[in-house]
């Protein structure tokens, strides 16, 4: 697997890809500070069913210093009908969503699916003081399996210092 890549899941990744040539910090599942660092070994079997939650939408997080990123389904996708994702960026600590920056949402061409607006850009979102909702209407023209993938971009800043930031995002979803 290549270093700057760490896929989550069999339903849902996120992939980092880092502003500068350095190597960007590896993506992992938020966690309390009393936790130890978490990973899921592939040869891990899962819970029996009888002993797993019901089913929720896939999603993909991240979570890196100055923020928590994911990327999830709202409501059932039906092939033919329009249906949502969701990209919620909160900003952590002392670190605030840049209200000047313009936040996008780049989404690469999937054989069957049709974006409602591509790119997804900040006038679409839902802006707060540290969290950023933007969302992704699309339509998938047959039921199966599909990954949807693109580029985030957006910026957070402390009243010290602004990240501008880029993060490929990818989920595979189900649709019905």
């Amino acid at each position: 697997m290549h270093p700057h890549r760490r896929w989550f899941g069999l339903a849902a990744s996120i992939v980092a890809a880092a502003c500068s040539k350095e190597a960007p910090p590896a993506a992992e599942t938020p966690r309390t500070a009393a936790e130890p660092p978490r990973t899921t070994a592939a040869s891990e079997a899962p819970a029996p069913a009888s002993a797993q939650p019901p089913a929720s939408p896939p999603a993909a997080r991240m979570s890196e210093a100055s923020f928590d990123l994911v990327i999830a389904p709202v409501g059932e996708i039906a092939a033919g009908k329009p249906a949502k994702l969701e990209i919620v960026l909160d900003a952590k600590g002392e670190y605030k969503v840049n209200d000047e920056y313009p936040h996008k949402f780049q989404a690469d061409e999937t054989p069957g699916v049709t974006f409602a607006q591509n790119p997804v850009k900040r006038d679409a979102a839902k802006l707060e003081t540290k969290k950023l909702t933007l969302p992704i209407v699309f339509t998938a023209a047959e039921a199966g399996r599909r990954k949807i993938t693109g580029k985030l971009s957006f910026s957070v800043c402390t009243p010290e210092r602004c990240l501008l930031e880029k993060r490929d995002l990818a989920l595979e979803i189900d649709v019905k």
